[in-house]
């Protein structure tokens, strides 16, 4: 019954051929009540062609309404479409649609060719057969609350009121005549014959109601939703976009079931509302189909649409839906027609998936229209089991029936992995059913199971001592069993003893030692020893180190602190093991604080190397073992190093390892150096080299106290006359330092640029143009020098014979000179400039 909610926006995007002015709905078959739920429940579910059945000739009765001009844009040919598709589409159950006398009926009335469903009964009462289904084709259908149909019918039942299909075809375009055909018309045929939509009640606000994910134990789909298990849990109602959604998109994460499972509902099938992905029955559909022509064929029906009706055997009911092995099973059924004093009725009972029909023996006959038959054993679990009836006398047989479950009596066995083990380890108890599911049962501890949805379970025991095994109260929906299985483990006492306290915390990076009892060299010597652990179902098995009195290991890095973890060691014989102990993984502690990087004052005594933090271990690398519990560091050595520190606590846990970089600062040392020529009432700048850190202080003698941030400050001076300068204290924030050198400065008069005597000497040109000077004097000069302004000797030249000469200066002395003339008896100076 394709019938979708006129607010969904994506419904009215797939069918805007259909639309008017209002909303299209596909399908109006009427809510289904619970009646018409128990009543269809179980309709035959199983394969198409499990047997050999009667052909069954139905009479259809086509009717076309027109307005009372006549007009009409559809066609008698386009209804043979549609009887011919569906026969081709039933053909599987041997169900073949005739129209009666080949005729097809046209109604002229204006009233009726846009169809509102209140109308029905008056149309109805004026046109109706009984000798066929009914089937209307307006040009609209429109409900009360303005909705359009496509389509709708009812499902089976023996009232005349059920036998009609109402059809719209609108404009009749090509894409709406192909819907029409190929989904809608099928559609209703198959509510006609008692399909529900595969999303029946998938929002029923009961969820006990909607149908499960699940197949198999633990299923619900044999009597909720379509009441069909070959079609997947369909939760359209939960979720109307599935009807846009493409045919391999996903059913959004958050639409789950009961149980929490996804959904991947039929998108191909008839009796979805998906319209793009292809349009089949199933298996279970078919003879569920079949099964509804129990109804339809009856001879209590107020209507006969079968051709070959004058002869019919119908099952009427069942008398439950669910039977346990050895349990009887009564059948009301109907015969209608003439049958032979001597005909005899058999019973065909399917298997568990509705094939492979075989006659049922010792059948009795309750009266003439009531059998009962009692379910052998043998016979599987399943939910999909139907009947049918034969006649020998006409030869025929009824559809099939309404499905019924078949379920047997529980049984159980208990199994271990292993039933001689040592003291303290786990074992494995593998409990297996048989029998129908879901079970029940108590355990050896008391503890009662419920709903036990698998036919084999395995419970982890940790065992101390030898004992029995046993599972009681094993019940399902049959009845309890009387047996209770059991098993005997055995329990062998350790033979080595693990000192100390059973609890105890370890650190996970540090060594573990247990001291053991009771080992002797013989047994290092051959037994394969390891150190087992276990937590929350995950084993660790680790070869430790054998020493004279136990054993040592590392912890798996992974270990967890917030976990308790039972250990044992374990050798290769039987009974050499010791008892288990627990243990947690202590925290490791923080980091010592600390100050880095460390700057420490050449030559200070102060020299231990502080953390703060308990039980300090300092080492020299990041991952060496040697540790010292104090360093003590070189002062008198300038440099930088490093070293790392951790702490331990109360558990004996060690930190991380903290880096400290150390910092020896340099020396403190002040150096004054340099010997200096100044010509009287000019400056110069001393040379000082300092070491160590700024700022510094330092004295100067006969110049004073200095504070400087550069390692080599310059300090200006002007003395009147030739000085020697000395530093005679330096500092810094470490301390005093050392001190050592002298600076010289000469000091000479200034000369005029004239010559001093003009009769003695004299010097031309002043500046000197060409680099070369002229110089005359009435004593023999013996040597001329050339002074920078720094007091630096420039050039030097001497004279043999007192010949004038004039003196060539290299090209690169260029500035203001003095000029220095050395004669036997005195000395002149002069400043010039050299262009």
């Amino acid at each position: 019954m394709l019938k979708k909610k006129v607010y969904i926006l994506p419904l009215v995007i797939l069918l805007l051929s259909f639309v008017k002015t209002n909303a299209q709905v596909l399908c109006g078959l009427p809510k289904v009540t619970d009646e018409e739920k128990k009543t269809l429940l179980g309709l035959s579910n199983s394969n198409k062609n499990a047997r050999k059945i009667n052909n069954y000739t139905i009479f259809v009765s086509p009717t076309i309404v027109h307005k009372s001009s006549g007009e009409s844009n559809f066609s008698e040919s386009q209804i043979y479409q549609l009887i011919n598709n569906a026969n081709v589409i039933f053909a599987p159950i041997n169900i073949h649609f005739e129209v009666l006398n080949n005729k097809i009926e046209h109604i002229n009335e204006d009233k009726y060719y846009d169809f509102k469903t209140q109308d029905e009964s008056d149309l109805r009462s004026k046109y109706e057969k009984s000798e066929a289904i009914n089937i209307y084709f307006f040009h609209t259908l429109t409900l009360p609350d303005l909705s359009l149909l496509n389509g709708y019918t009812n499902l089976p039942n023996l009232s005349r009121s059920s036998n009609f299909m109402f059809f719209s075809y609108l404009e009749n375009t090509s894409s709406e005549f192909n819907l029409l055909k190929d989904k809608i018309f099928i559609h209703e045929l198959g509510h006609y014959f008692g399909l529900l939509h595969t999303y029946q009640d998938s929002n029923d606000p009961d969820e006990s109601k909607r149908e499960l994910v699940t197949r198999g134990i633990g299923a619900n789909c044999a009597n909720t939703g379509d009441q069909l298990c070959d079609t997947n849990a369909d939760p359209y109602e939960r979720i109307p976009s599935i009807f846009s959604l493409g045919c391999t998109e996903i059913i959004p994460t958050y639409i789950l079931d009961k149980n929490g499972a996804s959904f991947s509902p039929p998108v191909d099938n008839y009796m979805s509302y998906q319209t793009k992905c292809g349009n089949v029955f199933t298996t279970m559909q078919y003879q569920k189909m079949e099964a509804g022509l129990n109804i339809r064929l009856s001879s209590n029906a107020e209507y006969n649409i079968w051709k070959d009706g004058s002869n019919t055997l119908s099952i009427k009911s069942i008398e439950k839906k669910s039977f346990c092995i050895g349990e009887e099973v009564e059948v009301a059924y109907e015969k209608n027609g003439y049958f032979d004093p001597n005909n005899e009725v058999s019973v065909l009972l399917s298997d568990k998936s509705g094939m492979n029909f075989e006659k049922v023996s010792d059948v009795t006959f309750i009266n003439d229209n009531r059998l009962k038959f009692t379910l052998k054993q043998g016979l599987a679990d399943g939910s999909n089991y139907r009947i049918v009836l034969s006649s020998s006398n006409p030869i025929l047989s009824s559809p099939n029936s309404e499905h019924f479950e078949i379920k047997s009596r529980p049984s159980a066995s208990i199994t271990a992995n292993n039933t001689t083990v040592n003291q303290g380890e786990e074992i494995s108890l593998k409990i297996n059913f048989g029998g129908t599911g879901p079970w029940s049962f108590k355990d050896w501890n008391g503890f009662y199971y419920t709903d036990i949805r698998y036919p084999v379970i395995t419970i982890n025991s940790t065992i101390t001592e030898s004992r029995l095994f046993t599972i009681s109260d094993i019940s399902n929906s049959c009845g309890n069993l009387t047996l209770t299985p059991s098993i005997y483990v055995s329990v062998i006492p350790p033979s080595l003893q693990i000192s100390g306290n059973s609890d105890r915390v370890f650190c996970i990076s540090n060594p573990v030692f247990l001291e053991v009892k009771n080992i002797d060299a013989k047994q290092l010597a051959t037994a394969d020893y390891k150190v087992i652990i276990n937590s929350q179902g995950q084993t660790y098995n680790l070869s430790p180190e054998i020493l004279n009195s136990g054993f040592r290991f590392i912890l798996p890095s992974n270990l967890q602190t917030d976990q308790r973890y039972a250990l044992k060691i374990s050798g290769n014989q039987e009974g050499n093991f010791s008892q288990t102990i627990y243990f947690k993984v202590g925290d490791k502690p923080e980091q010592p604080k600390i100050i880095t990087p460390n700057s420490i004052c050449f030559g200070a005594t102060k020299n231990i190397l502080e953390a703060e933090g308990k039980n300090l271990k300092w080492y020299t690398s990041q991952t060496g073992q040697s540790f010292y519990n104090q360093i003590k560091v070189n002062t008198l050595k300038e440099g930088n190093e490093v070293y790392y520190v951790s702490q331990i606590d109360s558990n004996g846990c060690e930190s991380e390892r903290s880096k400290m970089d150390v910092v020896i600062k340099p020396k403190v040392t002040a150096e004054l150096y340099g010997s200096y020529y100044l010509v009287h009432g000019d400056s110069l700048k001393l040379s000082l080299n300092l070491t160590g850190e700024a700022p510094w202080q330092f004295t100067i003698s006969n110049l004073g106290t200095f504070t400087s941030y550069n390692s080599k400050p310059e300090i200006i001076v002007s003395p009147e006359v030739s000085t020697t300068y000395s530093i005679t204290n330096v500092a810094n924030q470490c301390g005093a330092g050392t001190t050592s050198g002298y600076a010289e400065v000469n000091v000479g008069l200034a000369l005029a640029n004239e010559p001093i005597s003009t009769n003695d000497f004299s010097v031309f040109p002043n500046p000197v143009l060409d680099g070369r000077i002229q110089i005359d004097s009435k004593e023999s000069i013996q040597k001329v020098e050339l002074i920078s302004t720094d007091g630096k000797l420039s050039f030097s030249t001497t004279f043999l014979i007192n010949i004038p000469q004039p003196i060539i200066f290299p090209n690169h002395l260029k500035g203001k000179y003095i000029l220095k003339v050395y004669t036997a008896k005195q000395t002149f100076q002069k400043h010039i400039i050299l262009n």
